[in-house]
């Protein structure tokens, strides 16, 4: 029944005039952003692939026109109208996932994907800390923490199998909310709590890609730009720190690719996790457009440096809904 109500659905959407639904919401444009490919264990890829794949045959089949972040700034720079049923795909982080399994995916559907790459995570300096969280929670046999958080919070909480997926998001966002100066030497502390010994290298599921990897997804047609250094919430930082992140991700990813892409994404991306001094620091280093994850279209009417982008939807109901005009309506009715 679900599959049918989607089918009749998509047929309805696709049975309106696209140039009449850019025309009437100002050159609207979905950017989809995606993370992992790959579950906890590598060698179990995620369900969540053979849906990303759906996504991707649907646009080919009603000719959607898929352009990379790069062409969409350029429209948007030199004030060019976007073509009817344009799409963009981004992915965030660089995990070797991606490079394994998304970029021979998108490009069997001849469909440009941008990367943005945590550059100390592909020099092998060190992996994301909300990944270590989920390392160190899975790991751990400890039940039972009583933890200083950085900015000397006390958190107490239970861990098991049965509060895993829970406690990773809570902590997760805990750890948002305070300084991150520290961050990753507070890590070492969680460790020690956890009675774990840190890894030396990051576990097979959680390795970064190389920048030869990166290369070679510039080579076939796919786009690599920052995303900082260390994946630190850049509104919890000095603007001297957040300046850091920014301008040595933006010269890194420089010196080790050829042709790499003139953007910038926001770590985790909401309005809450940059501000006006990170925006002006984005602005110094000349991006032609910055992403977030706010939860909306792109138009030519956006703040340059503040581009909103969907998470892919996990079901295809939602999907054709995005892609289409329909959620742009919703909010209008809203």
């Amino acid at each position: 029944m679900k599959k049918y109500f989607t089918k009749m659905f998509s047929m309805a959407i696709e049975s309106i005039p696209s140039k009449w639904i850019y025309n009437r919401f100002n050159n609207i444009v979905p950017i989809f952003m995606l993370h992992r490919l790959y579950c906890e264990d590598k060698n179990k890829k995620n369900n969540h692939l053979s849906h990303i794949e759906w996504c991707l045959s649907y646009l080919r089949k009603h000719k959607y026109k898929p352009i990379s972040l790069d062409q969409l700034a350029y429209c948007y720079i030199n004030k060019i109208p976007v073509e009817p049923k344009s799409v963009v795909f981004t992915i965030d982080d660089g995990f070797v996932d991606q490079y394994e399994v998304a970029g021979p995916l998108f490009s069997k559907y001849d469909i440009p994907l941008t990367y943005f790459v945590i550059s100390d995570f592909l020099d092998g300096s060190l992996w994301p800390w909300d990944d270590q969280i989920s390392y160190i929670l899975q790991s751990t046999t400890v039940e039972c923490f009583n933890i200083i958080l950085p900015g000397d919070k006390k958190l107490s909480f239970e861990n098991n199998s049965k509060m895993l997926y829970n406690n990773k998001n809570m902590l997760r966002n805990e750890i948002k909310r305070v300084d991150q100066t520290n961050l990753y030497t507070w890590l070492d502390y969680f460790y020690e709590e956890a009675k774990l010994d840190k890894p030396i290298t990051p576990p097979d599921c959680f390795k970064a890609m190389s920048w030869s990897n990166a290369q070679e997804l510039i080579n076939s047609g796919h786009k690599i730009a920052p995303h900082t250094k260390t994946h630190r919430i850049l509104s919890k930082l000095s603007p001297e720190d957040s300046r850091i992140e920014i301008f040595k991700s933006n010269k890194r990813v420089k010196e080790m690719l050829n042709n790499s892409s003139n953007l910038f994404a926001y770590p985790t991306g909401r309005s809450i996790d940059y501000e006006k001094k990170d925006i002006r620091i984005v602005h110094q280093n000349k991006f032609d457009l910055a992403v977030t994850a706010e939860h909306d279209y792109f138009t030519m009417n956006e703040a340059r440096y503040e581009i909103p982008r969907f998470s892919l939807p996990n079901n295809r109901f939602d999907f054709i809904q995005y892609l289409s005009f329909f959620e742009a309506l919703k909010k209008v009715v809203r």
